[in-house]
């Protein structure tokens, strides 16, 4: 990370305003565990190395005594990100034994989360009470989540209408018909626009329009800290604290202090984020995508997600970012 990106509050307001953005939490405050919860035709989850969000959404699952959703959808394949997760289960404090029992290596990121759902949450007794768990292990990005999780829930409805005495598998249309109607959509914050508008794209077929509702379970913030060079380690944090140090020139914090750039989540807690260097960079990159314009996703570019709206504080906090060098495309 370059040090040219200097810790004022114009540089930690922007880069908050790009990850609430990105983050686009359709139920900010909501906890799945309240009495209230709202109920969903099919919830999908798209692995991603923030173990956090499936360990939100499985003790919400597994504690309630109302079912959530009669469909969980785990999603997720083997990709260049997949490493991320099998990093992130073994140095979780709980789910770390099935790294060391090797329960988890060379598995799809979806099979992943299948392991932590049977042997932390009884995703046996999960399925009892009449949630049906399919698994999408194929896809490899936001994309491929969509198209494959459409393909899986109508493959299930087949075979379930193909095994009932008296009911034919009927026409593409009935299957259409017959489809989730409202979805909870649980993905990593900074790809949880972007993999919405995938799953409008997959969908846009349908009528009536299907809900998609994003749930990232906590949106990343960050602030600034002062950090005595005299701290042990030279004043270095844990990896997901630091981004930026300054020289004691560069700060004013005092002679002997440099001014770090962390993050202010404490749900959950910093060490179980990214690398702060990899967030940075995956919030610069993400816009870039978003927009529908011909070097974009859109459909006046590449045609991978439906129209995104990027408004016009984003667009101005995402160029103050990119001028001091770093991140983005």
């Amino acid at each position: 990370m370059s040090p040219n990106l200097p810790p004022t509050p114009q540089t930690i307001t922007d880069i908050n305003t790009l990850s609430t953005f990105l983050s686009h939490n359709a139920l900010p405050g909501h906890s799945l565990t309240t009495s209230s919860h709202p109920q969903f035709d099919c919830i999908v989850i798209c692995a991603s190395a923030i173990l956090y969000q499936a360990e939100t959404l499985f003790a919400a699952l597994s504690s309630n005594s109302t079912l959530l959703t009669p469909r969980l959808v785990l999603c997720g394949g083997i990709g260049h990100s997949t490493k991320y997760i099998y990093d992130a289960v073994a140095s979780h404090p709980r789910f770390r034994t099935l790294a060391v029992s090797e329960q988890v290596t060379g598995l799809p990121e979806a099979r992943v989360l299948e392991q932590i759902l049977d042997v932390f949450f009884n995703g046996a007794a999960l399925r009892a009470r009449g949630c049906e768990v399919l698994v999408e292990d194929e896809s490899t990005n936001c994309g491929a989540n969509a198209v494959n999780t459409r393909k899986v829930l109508e493959r299930a409805w087949s075979e379930a209408a193909s095994s009932s005495k008296g009911i034919e598998t009927g026409t593409s249309e009935k299957r259409k018909s017959d489809h989730p109607r409202t979805f909870l959509l649980i993905q990593d914050p900074t790809m949880m626009l972007r993999t919405k508008a995938s799953f409008e794209k997959a969908y846009e077929d349908m009528q009536p329009p299907r809900e998609i509702v994003c749930f990232p379970t906590f949106v990343p913030q960050v602030g600034v800290i002062s950090v005595s060079d005299s701290t042990p380690g030279g004043g270095a944090g844990p990896r997901s604290d630091v981004c930026v140090s300054l020289g004691s020139s560069g700060s004013s914090s005092g002679k002997g202090e440099t001014s770090k750039i962390v993050f202010s989540n404490t749900t959950p807690p910093p060490e179980e984020l990214w690398d702060f260097e990899r967030f940075y960079d995956l919030i610069m990159g993400e816009i870039s995508r978003l927009r529908d314009d011909e070097n974009g996703y859109g459909p006046k570019g590449k045609g991978f997600i439906t129209h995104v709206d990027v408004p016009q504080d984003v667009e101005e906090a995402w160029e103050r970012l990119r001028a001091f060098g770093v991140g983005g495309r």
